[in-house]
């Protein structure tokens, strides 16, 4: 009854039934209350979103999967300190984390919501050691920004250590079929020992009349095992698809010669006396089926052909000497059959020795292989993965590139090379991609919040209400859904709103960085900085190389005019992505705020450098120019931005400025009327009339204005 109840349990788990899969094993618990079944019964609470229920029953429980599952459940339900003491009591140091490196990369998940960063990195590590394809504890890595180059974690010594394990374990499997093998033997053996040399004699006459009488019949354990879709089950019985599929079928089995040489002569049968000898007969039959199924196992179709050859030879030396076994000599009988017997048994053990290594060695290769193109995926997966963590985005994207069509076109990949791109600036060609991966998997929510911010910076309305639609029509409980949503009311200019749809993503997933960063961009857009600070600081708790909110908490304090607070937390942003153009601009500004000017220059050309499209470096630029009374130099930077963007009032204001400068007050005019023909922000508006009206009198009078 147990044994059907944990079956049925297990089904259930298999097909999603969890509800009936919980109530089986309630009644399973009550019955025979183990700690085995009680492990069972978490198992289906978790699956079942019970991880309250698996706690109570799972408390005080002691043996490694117990442990586990107590601590899984702990960390769903936030309970991360209790998580931690279950995998790592601190009474017991030397206890070892349950469930191996599952249970390794659980504890480094705790460690890193926790802060504790580099107690976290050594036990992605161990997972990683422990099992070199648990890719989340690799993803895990680089999410922290350390994790090593993947020719040396998926090298070739770890492809050798797999294929070892494997190994291992296959032969541990073999060692316990051979086993079972040795034991059938000994029963058949025992079995023989109790039959008489004339019992012997009519065994053997009946074997030779099965296999002369059909010579061109194969036995009917190597009938099916020739079938293509051969399995152990099937060397019990035919199946009916397996024996249909030959023109010939397995003939009856006679158990007495001469009433099958009655029959081939056409005489009726005999009956057949009631002796002794029928017991030991049918005892012997059912052993060598049993046998015969452990044989199937253990070897392959290619021994088939070679053993059929051999049994006809069999067939054929037999029946030379059917006369003898029919006579009344039995000692001269029973020597042909010890003779034949150990002829054939030398050749079959050969042979099936034989049979055994070459399979044993394809096998292995074919192991070998598998294990080489996996490692090989990872090995491009990972460096890509790692590459855009470290935001290294050009050489990411390069990485990529060399993956097969197959894998390059799925939802994950198009995904990571959306937001290399939408790293690198270049929403254009992150729209493409992200569209693409959209299409191919329209249900993947993972990376949608980028998606919808890429859509955001184009903007692309109507296609961002389209995607905020969708994606709550998938899973209005996703976070991802829910900062479309804020995204489009954010281009809109509804703040209030956005904000609204943000924060319902917080409340969906407490985890989410970027979440927590956007409430922080809508607070900064209402002017309440001291909630926008909150929010940047709950981003860096969830992730401390969010550096989104790092960028978010600079601008913050450079609006403040905290310059020495900006500049801090601009350098941070920095230091996680160096490649930023927009990050070194901002940390150019905090640094010219400072009055560092020539830090401020040197800034601005490396962010000129890292992005030639981006018009705010350029701009900084002219500005830092202008204050270190380089105007020539200055004017020059803004005809190149001109170049790039020539519809930018703020430029031909400053460019009014410069001619002011140079007392060229016809170009100064010129500039600040197109400046005010552009229709410049509001704030800005009122700037620009009055310096154009103040353009004829001294400098003195104009720099508290413009």
């Amino acid at each position: 009854m147990e044994t059907l109840m944990v079956d049925r349990v297990h089904s259930s788990l298999r097909l999603f039934m969890h509800r009936n899969a919980v109530f089986l094993c309630e009644r399973l618990c009550a019955q025979f209350p183990s700690e085995t079944n009680v492990q069972l019964l978490a198992t289906c609470y978790l699956h079942n979103n019970q991880p309250y229920a698996a706690y109570h029953i799972l408390k005080g429980k002691k043996m490694p999967e117990s442990r586990y599952l107590f601590a899984t459940s702990c960390f769903r339900m936030n309970l991360l300190r209790e998580a931690e003491e279950t995998l790592c009591p601190v009474n017991e140091p030397n206890m070892e984390v349950p469930s191996g490196a599952t249970g390794h990369y659980l504890l480094g998940v705790i460690y890193r919501c926790t802060g504790r960063i580099s107690a976290a990195a050594e036990q992605f590590t161990q997972a990683l050691t422990l099992d070199p394809l648990l890719w989340a504890a690799y993803e895990e890595l680089c999410i922290l920004g350390i994790a090593e180059d993947t020719d040396e974690c998926f090298s070739e010594s770890t492809a050798l250590r797999l294929q070892q394990e494997h190994t291992s374990t296959s032969t541990l499997v073999k060692s316990n079929f051979a086993n079972e093998n040795r034991v059938l033997s000994s029963r058949v053996s025992a079995s023989l020992g109790d039959i008489s040399p004339k019992q012997i004699k009519q065994l053997h006459a009946n074997n030779i009349a099965e296999v002369s009488g059909y010579p061109h019949v194969r036995p009917t354990a190597l009938h099916v095992q020739n079938s293509s879709t051969s399995n152990v089950a099937q060397f019990d019985t035919p199946s009916p698809t397996a024996a249909q599929t030959s023109s010939i079928m397995p003939p009856p089995l006679f158990r007495n010669v001469h009433a099958y040489q009655n029959t081939v002569s056409g005489d009726a049968p005999t009956k057949q006396k009631t002796n002794g000898v029928n017991q030991p007969l049918r005892r012997k039959n059912i052993d060598e089926a049993r046998l015969k199924k452990v044989s199937g196992r253990l070897f392959n179709s290619d021994s088939i052909p070679r053993r059929s050859e051999r049994l006809k030879d069999t067939a054929t030396n037999s029946n030379s000497n059917t006369s003898q076994f029919g006579g009344n000599g039995a000692g001269h009988s029973s020597d042909n059959i010890s003779g034949i017997s150990s002829s054939v048994s030398a050749t079959d053990g050969r042979s099936f020795e034989q049979d055994k290594a070459e399979r044993i060695l394809l096998q292995d290769s074919k192991l070998a292989l598998g294990i080489r193109e996996l490692l090989g995926l990872f090995r491009t997966l990972g460096e890509g993965f790692r590459l855009s963590c470290l935001f290294k985005c050009q050489e990411a994207l390069e990485v990529y590139r060399k993956l097969p069509e197959s894998q390059f076109n799925t939802g994950w990949v198009l995904c990571q090379v959306g937001k290399a791109y939408f790293e690198l600036v270049d929403y254009l060609e992150a729209d493409r991609y992200f569209e693409l991966a959209h299409r191919l998997s329209p249900c993947t929510l993972d990376g949608m919040d980028i998606y919808s911010t890429v859509l955001y910076h184009l903007n692309e309305e109507m296609r961002l209400s389209y995607l905020a639609q969708e994606l709550i029509s998938i899973d209005r409980l996703s976070p991802q859904a829910w900062c479309a949503v804020g995204n489009c009311f954010a281009l809109r200019k509804d703040h209030e709103t956005a904000l609204k749809n943000f924060q319902r993503s917080v409340q969906l997933d407490s985890r989410f960085a970027y979440a927590h960063t956007l409430c922080g961009h809508e607070y900064s857009a209402l002017e309440d900085y001291e909630n926008s600070i909150k929010f940047y600081r709950c981003a860096l708790q969830v992730d401390e190389r969010h550096y989104n909110a790092w960028y978010g908490l600079g601008v913050v304090y450079l609006r403040q005019e905290k310059f020495e607070f900006a500049e801090h937390h601009f350098r941070r942003a920095f230091q996680i992505n160096p490649r930023s153009s927009v990050l070194m601009c901002y940390l150019g500004m905090a640094l010219h705020s400072l009055k560092r000017d020539e830090e401020a220059l040197e800034m601005m050309e490396k962010a000129i450098a890292a992005d030639k499209k981006n018009p705010l470096p350029k701009y900084q630029k002219a500005l830092i120019l202008l204050g270190l009374m380089k105007y020539e130099e200055a004017l020059d930077e803004l005809e190149r931005l001109k170049e790039i963007a020539p519809h930018e009032s703020s430029m031909f204001a400053l460019m009014g400025k410069i001619y002011k400068q140079l007392n060229i007050l016809d170009k100064a005019v010129f500039c600040f009327g197109i400046a005010l023909d552009l229709k410049p922000p509001a704030a800005d508006l009122a700037i620009i009339k009055s310096a154009m009206e103040k353009v004829h009198l001294p400098d003195e009078l104009m720099e508290d204005d413009l």
